[in-house]
């Protein structure tokens, strides 16, 4: 984007510069045939230049808009990027915890059953 942009603006540099020159020439030759012809063009010269200038303004704008816009999705793609990664490790601890849970009242009932069954066995043997 940003080279793209680069690219323009020496396009429209050198589009400047050729309309700068061929403006002089036109003054030098319009001022040799006559004063007042001179004034218009002159006129039209600073008209040029107030255009020119509009247009460097442009893509200079263009150009801080873009990196802004650039950046501005940078920051929220790396903000996403950050609160997915929250968001993965977060489920990931909250199923890590239920499944240790439910191992651990798995084995604890089980370690109950065999108890238990072993302390009625233990009671029917003594009996």
């Amino acid at each position: 984007m940003v080279i793209e942009v680069f690219g323009l603006m020496g396009v429209v540099m050198v589009l400047i510069v050729i309309v700068m020159v061929v403006v002089m020439v036109v003054v030098w030759a319009m001022a040799t045939i006559m004063v007042m012809e001179m004034i218009v063009v002159m006129v039209v010269l600073v008209c040029l230049l107030m255009v020119v200038m509009m247009v460097i303004v442009m893509v200079v704008l263009v150009m801080v808009v873009e990196m802004v816009l650039v950046m501005v999705v940078v920051v929220i793609l790396v903000n996403m990027m950050v609160n997915m990664m929250l968001m993965v490790m977060m489920t990931v601890i909250v199923v890590a915890m239920m499944v240790v849970m439910v191992i651990l009242v798995v084995m604890v009932v089980v370690v109950w059953r065999l108890i238990g069954d072993g302390v009625v066995i233990m009671m029917l043997m003594i009996w």
